[in-house]
């Protein structure tokens, strides 16, 4: 085996500089440094707890948290059973319950804005100061809300950038354009988010009306329709 002896591991304040101005990507790792329960055990835990006893037997073969990792099984073993003219019923049955019961998990362990230290939230707006765009994978608010921080801070330091996410405003609804703006960073949600809907053609974004409103107030009314399914 090949050996490298030039790999370490270095401690960030070691390399931060080398990643001024870098697009950044955040994980679930992001989110549980802000909240413990929406690590990938207890999302999973959660999300057995909605299947029957045969349903969770099938999910824990899968020897794995990892939703997205589970999913991509699934699907690979659906285009295997199509190529052999297999019935894949019961496989596309199980990637929807992954799906669904991901949204569900997260929004049953997922904190409200008043449960979350307001001082970590600053701490993260200040961190992403210095990334350019953002990648982010995590179904959660705590994005949402540490922008809007961003945003406050920028009304009281013009030198703090703000981050745009294609969404603009149409007859009251945020209406998502795909349409960048000078002067911001971006904000690329890969994988959809609580917030963020299909109606139709179109995507929306849910705001609050006022600081006070909490945006899970606003979610958990659809999260009941069926019609929903996160981006």
């Amino acid at each position: 085996m090949d050996r490298n002896d030039d790999i370490n591991i270095y401690n960030w304040d070691e390399i931060k500089d080398c990643f001024v101005d870098s697009d950044i990507f955040l994980g679930n790792g992001f989110s549980i440094g802000i909240n413990s329960n929406l690590n990938y055990a207890s999302l999973f835990d959660q999300f057995l707890s909605y299947c029957d006893s045969g349903e969770q037997e099938i999910f824990k073969k899968f020897n794995s948290t990892n939703f997205e990792e589970i999913q991509n099984r699934l699907s690979i073993t659906t285009e295997t059973c199509d190529y052999f003219a297999i019935t894949t019923k019961q496989i596309l049955s199980a990637i929807e319950k992954l799906k669904l019961g991901l949204i569900r998990s997260i929004k049953d362990l997922h904190p409200y804005y008043s449960q979350i230290d307001f001082a970590t939230i600053v701490k993260r707006s200040v961190a992403l100061d210095t990334f350019e765009d953002i990648y982010t994978t995590n179904y959660d608010t705590f994005l949402y809300h540490i922008i809007l921080q961003t945003m406050d801070r920028h009304k009281k330091e013009n030198s703090v950038k703000r981050h745009q996410d294609f969404f603009r405003s149409n007859n009251g609804d945020l209406e998502l354009t795909y349409v960048k703006v000078g002067g911001y960073k971006n904000i690329y949600y890969l994988h959809g988010a609580l917030f963020i809907f299909r109606n139709g053609l179109i995507v929306n974004k849910l705001r609050r009306g006022n600081r006070i409103d909490e945006l899970f107030d606003l979610i958990k009314p659809r999260l009941c329709i069926r019609d929903f399914m996160p981006v």
